[in-house]
């Protein structure tokens, strides 16, 4: 169902960000050979509603993500509350 395949998205993201990381080290800071990640995620407030801890992942990804290669676009209904986010 829905929660299984976030709970993938989530564990796939962070896989992709230690790989990141590590290349980064590796590379002591030089931007390594990869492509830049752009996620994209529509009504991220109902999918941050129903996965709050989903909302951690994107949190770690704000300040490192850009370095790393990255980059975050979401998109929430007019109505979306993200006090909890």
């Amino acid at each position: 169902g829905e929660p299984a395949l976030v709970d993938r998205l989530a564990a796939a993201l962070a896989g992709e960000l230690d790989r990141r990381r590590d290349l980064h080290r590796v590379a002591d800071g030089v931007a390594a050979a990869v492509p830049d990640l752009l996620i994209v995620i529509d009504d991220a407030g109902e999918l941050l509603g129903g996965h709050p801890e989903f909302g951690r992942l994107l949190v770690e990804i704000c300040p490192t993500g850009g370095d790393l290669g990255v980059h975050l676009l979401l998109s929430v209904d007019e109505s979306a509350d993200f006090g909890s986010f």
